[in-house]
């Protein structure tokens, strides 16, 4: 690497020769490099593919390479004049997860996911893949590759090294000829066939009363045999997918013979010849070398349901036939420009693991038909990203029923639906709605979103900040996002990031005491047992969502009453325009207003001295309030006269007393006209602008007291 190139980050690459480039060159994702080609034959007209190639116009054989986040064996092809072309293989390996380990568990995990599904559900025979030349290598290529990762897992090594090292083993009984005249070990079975007429031979001295002996005897042997029927089923399975393979490379090596082959033909030829090769050295155990055929499928046998190795290759068996007739429309995103896009896999993989940490919920049953599909004579996963993707389960928490909603990349567009965004159109990778039985139209159903973000390492990432309270990296950009989730999509009360690193103590913020809002992100990283998360991680999560799912369960919570009243204001009218007064301790339009009329004077004189506002509570007057009207939970009382420009406004202290006409009139009411009155009790008086003859509009004609909010009472007014 030159000094110039380092100051830039960039790693430079030289490749020589005259023929195909001889070495593998490994590469990381996400790096640029620069490269030169120094051919001596020939013109050099293009270099393939140019997805990831760049070169200036005047210097064809100098550019760089940027392999972004896909990982995998990649092709590089250098055209020359005269239809010849040199060839080079670059090994793109992964930064964040092992290219050979877990990008392999996380494509096993889909592939045992759809299997089980397929065989849970639909209850298949079993289908074997035999590739033909009509099918497409695409299509060739992703049913080998589900049935490359499970035989190139881990687990399945593992328990091949069981086979290798503790095989199974049986005593058998073999029988020998032998001749009687050689020295054997004594015993019953023997003097019988010594005593035994038939074919004899003299002897030339007698044993005891013995002249003659059989010419052959008989001897059994107790030996320890490997030619077991789990290892007879072993060496079958091991030949079949050889065969399967076989024919994958033959079908893939056919198309490479095309006019214009495709780059899933060249990688799924190159790949299946290796699996082969695999396959070859397995056989090579001693212990399946040794093992005869097999004459029945052992489906009873207790070494194949029980004893490790041996179960987990008899599962691998049953998976395997119906993960190699599964096709995969979202593998084009994951094998998109002949690579393999880790990010792309992992948002995937992420999807599954929701699935199943979901699926765990106590309580909870979910339809899984939707993500498998019958296909001519095989299955397709759908799993895609087009916003179609969603499961369904019902359960019942605390005693609500509840309905779970699980999508993968469902869109919120920008609408005024109940489920769309306020902004633009979002999309996040994993949304989950949560409809509790019974809610409230103004609460409705919640969402909580996760994005899988795969260039994550820590959760600090997107939570530090340097002391100047900049970001400390661009990742933090990730937590922006989530707060754009949670606070653009309706009806989002959390948004969480998932990462492939290592799990810390801030997980998540919200509003405490409780769980939602929130923010957060979540490590999930695939693990050896299966492809499944490492089961610290996917715990934390799961209990996460189950405490979610109990919180919107209940209809007590904050967030739901916060949610109830927003529904509520956003659902009323706006009325009026009122300005800014320091008068109030609410909203205007919460903020009550009982407008009543002064009939004389010496009514506003009572009034003031009392403290007190009367209604009337005759039944059988007109204008007559009861005991739960709304006249009598007001904030503020404003009175006008008959006539003039005054107006006259109290504060209410929210006390209400019942009085008689008597105790109105021996106070110095003038000439009350019933028996009974209900009486606001009166705070201090305070100065609004307004008119009298405002006041008089925004009452009732007949004089009688109405009630509005202070919005409407000074948006009719203006002011």
């Amino acid at each position: 690497m030159d000094a110039a190139a380092q100051k830039r980050g960039l790693n430079v690459l030289e490749w020589t020769g005259s023929d195909d480039f001889a070495d593998t060159v490994r590469l990381l994702e996400d790096c640029e490099y620069t490269y030169t080609l120094d051919l001596d034959r020939g013109e050099l007209r293009a270099v393939e593919p140019q997805e990831v190639l760049s070169h200036q116009a005047n210097k064809p054989h100098t550019g760089r390479l940027r392999p972004g986040r896909s990982v995998g064996s990649m092709e590089i092809v250098a055209l020359l004049d005269h239809d010849e072309e040199a060839t080079a293989i670059v090994e793109v390996a992964s930064s964040k997860l092992g290219y050979d380990d877990e990008y392999q568990s996380m494509l096993m995990r889909i592939a045992e996911e759809g299997a089980e599904i397929v065989q849970s559900s639909f209850a298949p025979s079993a289908v074997r893949l035999e590739p033909d030349g009509s099918q497409a290598p695409e299509t060739i290529y992703q049913r080998f590759a589900f049935l490359q990762s499970l035989l190139k897992s881990p687990s399945f090594l593992e328990a091949m090294d069981q086979v290798r090292y503790r095989p199974h083993s049986e005593f058998q009984t073999v029988r020998h000829e032998v001749d009687p005249a050689r020295s054997m070990r004594p015993s019953s079975q023997l003097a019988r066939q010594l005593a035994a007429s038939g074919d004899r031979q003299p002897v030339r001295r007698p044993i005891g009363r013995l002249t003659s002996l059989p010419r052959r005897v008989w001897t059994t042997q107790h030996v320890e045999s490997v030619d077991t029927e789990p290892n007879r089923f072993i060496r079958f399975a091991l030949l079949g997918w050889k065969k399967l393979v076989s024919s994958v490379r033959v079908a893939m090596e056919d198309k490479l013979e095309e006019s214009k082959p495709s780059k899933a033909a060249r990688r799924g030829a190159a790949e299946a010849a290796r699996l082969e090769r695999q396959l070859e050295r397995l056989l090579q155990i001693p212990a399946i070398a040794e093992a005869g055929e097999l004459t029945r499928l052992p489906t009873s046998n207790t070494v194949l349901h029980s004893r490790a190795g041996y179960r987990d290759i008899y599962r691998a068996y049953l998976l395997s036939d119906v993960a190699s007739s599964i096709t995969w429309a979202g593998g084009d995103d994951v094998y998109r420009a002949g690579q393999r896009d880790a990010a792309t896999l992992y948002e995937y993989w992420v999807f599954i693991e929701l699935v199943r940490i979901v699926r765990s919920l106590p309580g909870f049953d979910f339809d899984m038909k939707s993500l498998v599909s019958k296909d001519g004579d095989g299955w397709s996963l759908s799993l895609r990203r087009d916003g179609k993707t969603v499961l369904h389960g019902k359960g019942i928490v605390r005693g609500r029923p509840i309905e779970l909603e699980l999508w993968f990349n469902r869109s919120f567009g920008a609408s005024k639906g109940e489920e769309s965004s306020w902004t633009v159109s979002m999309r996040p990778d994993c949304s989950l709605r949560i409809s509790p039985a019974g809610a409230l139209p103004e609460v409705g159903s919640t969402w909580i979103h996760f994005d899988a973000k795969y260039r994550i390492d820590n959760v600090q990432q997107i939570f530090s900040e340097t002391s100047d309270g900049r970001p400390a990296t661009a990742k933090s950009e990730d937590l922006r996002k989530m707060h754009a989730y949670r606070d653009a999509i309706r009806r989002t009360s959390g948004a969480y990031v998932v990462f492939p690193g290592v799990q810390s103590r801030d997980t998540y913020k919200s509003f405490e005491p409780e769980v939602l809002p929130g923010l957060g992100a979540f490590a999930l990283r695939p693990s050896d047992q299966g492809g499944k998360a490492d089961s610290t991680s996917s715990k934390v999560l799961q209990n996460f969502i189950d405490e979610v799912v109990k919180h919107v369960s209940l209809p007590s919570t904050s967030r739901e009453r916060e949610r109830y009243w927003q529904g509520v204001s956003r659902r009323l009218p706006v009325v009026g325009d009122a300005t800014f007064s320091t008068l109030l301790t609410k909203p205007p339009a919460d903020t009550a207003v009982l407008v009543g009329f002064a009939k004389s004077p010496e009514h506003l004189d009572w009034v003031r001295a009392q403290s007190l506002y009367n209604l009337r509570a005759d039944a059988d007057r007109r204008g007559a309030v009861s005991i739960g009207s709304p006249e009598l939970g007001t904030d503020f009382v404003f009175l006008y006269g008959a006539d003039g420009d005054d107006v006259w406004c109290f504060r209410t202290t929210g006390a209400m007393y019942l009085r008689s006409g008597d105790e109105l009139a021996s106070g110095g009411y003038p000439a009350p006209g019933g028996s009974a009155y209900l009486c606001l009790e009166l705070g201090e008086e305070v100065e609004v602008t307004m008119t009298g003859a405002s006041a008089r509009a925004a009452g009732n004609v007949d004089g009688s007291p109405r009630v509005c909010t202070w919005q409407e009472l000074f948006g009719e007014d203006n002011g």
